[in-house]
């Protein structure tokens, strides 16, 4: 897998040391979101700081990238590895040139020697070699006893024929009676400071070891490195799965106008292709003059990916950095090393972020998608759960299981203190406000119909339209009990309140007080808003019923029953299931209990009117918003009752189940004295 963006681990302290000027120089017409540059689990516990006008967490929320991790004990087949290192001039500044050499602190080399150790003590007999390449192999076999050349036939450069590189050996192995394989290689990346060539006598580094062969003028020969590292692959005592290549570099072939010898009778370029090359970590050092990774080394990796040399081909990868040797370091041990060690793979598969979830994560950033989430005014808490899945890919027989770690955290907005380490802002210049909801008038009541009152504020009002969208829920339902409200208002001018009202609509059914409630959103449609919610982000209007009850001589109830099988009737004995027709009760008793159900009881002290179909009334299903669910017919439980009733086995017109939440029923009947009636009853669907 290719990532095009860098691990800049020292980031961080550029980020601390430009915080105050940052801080100072941040427009009032700018505004921000924050992104994790850290793994979730280093701020564990901690407080983060952002200035005031970082308004959201980005919506790529960073997790460390699914790496492949060694648990306990050893075992495995060891690896093979050769490190392809880079020498040319603008690695270590030996050039006349002026521009910044990209390692001149020669953090590659001193790395490899650490990374050797770690190796040797994972796996003792792991084979490793060493390919060091500039326009030549740097390692001569001239003056290195333990070098081996290229092919007889290969197309040197002209004159050239000592350029060589460090076959694959076991770690643990002796060269002689005193020396070790480990310290040979070790001894091979020793460096010393030297000054540069240039008029700026600036310091760089170089190796101890230097050839002795004839053309040496620091240019770029990518093919013949890769070349030599075929070479070596040729003689691995271990399965091509088991074999690495670790690259580090920092440039594109160079001379292009020279003769076809200088890049191993190839044109320069030829290394991208990736024939017979086994799994490759590339490290690719970039500088302010080369911001990013080279596409050409980018469709290596993909070539490598691809080139079906091994199983674990497609585990290649590209970094870009900025270096250093904590940041190569840590760069190596978590991207290339870990995973060269472990047949163990660990994946995040779930975020549960301030309890929604999120499954979209994407290996290309190391990241979920999430809703883009808006800081409070001042603190906002994340509470972060991640799933992580661990499979062992050696033995299909080890079952996959979960392990889960938990991470809470604090932003504070704050513009007296200095950014946190590990947060990168994005910042665009966009006008902001900070917008508020507050019940005005919290009551409204059917009773003359007075009406409710929210109020939307916003700060900045000098600065033009603003656009608030909202979320309405509530127990009370639009158009059956206030007029239906839109979901946004709008601030024009220099307006720094607007008003929506909640009209209620007046009706003779016992309802109870009902509830309109208005939540303020950050997103609408998947577009982010450009506004932050301030401290109060939702408020309330109550309706208040206006219910009076009348006491007539043929009164008709309704009751709804969730569990009909066992629940009775006024003075009955036998559950209201029992008391359907036997056609009507087989049926419902095969749907309720496996699904959404509910029986509705009526209860009248006169026996209803048939109608023309012999039910005895209509019922009418509307969902949250007004729509015609079902329609449904009354039937009569028993010829000498009067009692009745139907069940709503969940479903709309269509036959298909509908979702959870509260429904309306509207039922019109017509006693026996011939007077219509119409009743209205909630039902829950859950």
């Amino acid at each position: 897998m290719i990532h095009t963006n860098r691990f800049f681990f020292e980031i961080t302290i550029k980020i601390v040391s430009l915080t105050i000027l940052m801080t100072l120089q941040l427009s009032a017409s700018e505004i921000c979101n924050m992104r994790l540059l850290k793994c979730p689990e280093d701020f564990h516990d901690s407080i983060i700081y952002v200035p005031r006008n970082v308004l959201s967490m980005s919506s790529n929320f960073f997790v460390c990238m699914p790496v492949n991790f060694y648990e306990d004990g050893e075992g495995g087949t060891p690896p093979s590895i050769m490190f392809v290192i880079d020498h040319s001039g603008s690695m270590s500044g030996l050039t006349s040139g002026t521009s910044t050499p990209t390692d001149t602190a020669g953090s590659r080399f001193s790395v490899t020697r650490a990374l050797i150790d770690t190796i040797k003590n994972k796996y003792p007999n792991a084979e490793v070699g060493m390919v060091i390449f500039q326009n030549l192999l740097y390692i001569d076999t001239q003056n290195h006893p333990y070098a081996v050349p290229l092919p007889s036939d290969y197309p040197h450069p002209a004159g050239v024929k000592t350029q060589g590189y460090i076959p694959l050996m076991p770690l643990d192995s002796m060269l002689n009676d005193t020396l070790s394989v480990i310290d040979m290689l070790k001894n091979l990346l020793e460096t010393k400071k030297v000054v540069r060539l240039n008029s700026n006598g600036r310091m760089s580094t170089d190796l101890v070891y230097s050839p002795t062969h004839g053309e040496d003028n620091g240019y770029t020969n990518i093919n013949t490195a890769f070349d030599a590292a075929r070479y070596a692959m040729l003689q691995s005592r271990n399965p091509k799965e088991n074999q690495f290549i670790i690259f580090l570099s920092d440039g594109e072939p160079m001379p292009q106008n020279r003769g076809l010898e200088v890049h191993g009778g190839k044109e320069p370029n030829d290394y991208m292709k990736a024939i017979d090359v086994p799994t490759t970590f590339t490290v690719y050092f970039v500088n302010k003059n080369t911001d990013q990774v080279p596409a050409k080394i980018r469709t290596m990796t993909q070539n490598v990916r691809a080139n079906n040399y091994s199983s674990s081909n497609p585990q290649s990868d590209v970094w870009g950095i900025r270096t250093s040797y904590d940041t190569l370091l840590n760069v190596l041990m978590t991207r290339a090393i870990t995973p060269i060690f472990s047949s163990i793979r660990k994946e995040p598969t779930k975020l549960v972020l301030n309890n929604v979830t999120y499954s979209q994560y994407s290996t290309r950033d190391s990241s979920f998608h999430i809703s883009n989430l808006t800081l409070k005014d001042s603190v906002t808490t994340f509470n972060a759960k991640i799933n992580y899945t661990v499979r062992q890919d050696s033995s299909p027989a080890v079952k996959a299981r979960d392990t889960i770690a938990q991470i809470n955290f604090t932003v504070v907005r704050t513009d007296t203190r200095p950014l946190t380490e590990g947060i990168l802002l994005d910042c665009s210049d966009t006008l902001f406000y900070t917008v508020n909801v507050n019940a005005t008038t919290p009551t409204a009541s059917e009773k003359g119909l007075s009406k409710g009152t929210f109020q939307f504020t916003r700060n900045n009002s000098d600065h033009g339209d603003l656009v608030v969208y909202f979320r309405i829920s509530g127990s009370a339902i639009a158009d059956l009990d206030y007029t239906r409200i839109t979901d946004s208002v709008v601030f024009t001018g220099n307006q720094k309140t607007v008003t929506c009202q909640v009209n209620p609509i007046a009706d003779t059914l016992k309802e109870n007080d009902e509830t309109v409630i208005i939540t303020l959103l950050d997103k609408k449609q998947g577009r982010v808003i450009n506004y932050a919610i301030g401290s109060s982000s939702t408020a309330t209007v109550t309706i208040k019923d206006n219910y009076s009850p009348k006491i007539i001589p043929d009164t008709i109830t309704l009751r709804a029953i969730q569990n009909p099988f066992t629940i009775r009737d006024k003075g009955s004995a036998t559950p209201l299931i029992d008391l359907l027709p036997q056609s009507k009760r087989v049926r419902y008793q095969n749907i309720i209990g496996n699904k959404n159900g509910v029986l509705v009881s009526v209860f009248s002290n006169r026996k209803l009117k048939p109608l023309s179909d012999k039910s005895f009334g209509e019922a009418v299903l509307y969902d949250a918003v007004g729509n015609i669910v079902n329609e449904l017919n009354l039937q009569i439980a028993a010829s000498d009752t009067t009692l009745y009733g139907f069940v709503w086995d969940g479903t709309n017109t269509s036959g298909r189940l509908v979702g959870t939440g509260t429904y309306l029923m509207r039922l019109k009947v017509t006693n026996s004295a011939g007077r219509k009636k119409m009743l209205s009853e909630k039902l829950g669907i859950r």
